[in-house]
């Protein structure tokens, strides 16, 4: 004859998390030992700050609190991602491409609308007091460009 065993809550909540977002290939699912602690690994900040908000982070059964923790890998985003992102709504940044070379496996390219720009730089590098450049170039001068991030003026209406 069979036995009859039944799964403690906390397990049966496990469960329905992996059933729910484990077929998720940015998702990574685990547990401490006595499932007090559910784990959820995700790629990509925006996507773990999403779960946090759209999850039941704590549950209680009986005497019992079983948390979920959210766990965004900072390996995930992409520099695409992150430039997308920090630009959204920007209107001087008027595309990210991101192409295969022979050098970079994912060349990032940041194309930034082509206009001059101006603003006032007391330097001796204008008598003015007025500088002129392109929005390339203050980026190059004010962001963060990683190994293979190239950014580029956009000459195509």
């Amino acid at each position: 004859m069979m036995e009859l065993k039944l799964a403690p809550p906390k397990i049966i909540l496990y469960r329905r998390i992996v059933a729910l977002l484990g077929e998720d290939p940015d998702i990574t699912l685990g547990h401490d030992d006595e499932f007090n602690n559910i784990n959820v690994y995700v790629k990509g900040s925006t996507k773990a700050e999403a779960l946090e908000k759209a999850l039941i982070l704590e549950h209680t059964f009986g005497n019992e609190t079983v948390n979920v923790n959210i766990y965004p890998s900072n390996e995930v985003d992409t520099p695409a991602d992150i430039y997308r992102h920090a630009f959204e709504g920007n209107p001087v940044l008027d595309d990210v491409v991101v192409s295969e070379g022979p050098i970079f496996k994912d060349a990032t390219f940041l194309l930034f609308h082509k206009e001059v720009v101006q603003y006032l730089a007391d330097d001796i590098g204008d008598a003015n007091g007025v500088h002129s450049t392109l929005y390339q170039y203050i980026a190059e001068k004010v962001l963060n460009q990683p190994e293979g991030v190239f950014f580029n003026t956009n000459v195509i209406e």
